[in-house]
């Protein structure tokens, strides 16, 4: 989904990558289960 494979060649933009896609992965998951809440609460 994110990406598994580093494309950065140093180590400091390898490291600023990782932190993108794990900022990128946090957000992905509050809004999966933000639309489960939105759906459980429609139908209780």
């Amino acid at each position: 989904m994110f990406g598994e494979s580093l494309k950065s060649s140093t180590y400091r933009l390898q490291v600023k990558e990782i932190k993108i896609k794990l900022i990128l992965y946090n957000l992905s998951g509050m809004m999966k289960s933000f639309f489960v809440l939105i759906i459980l609460e429609e139908f209780t």
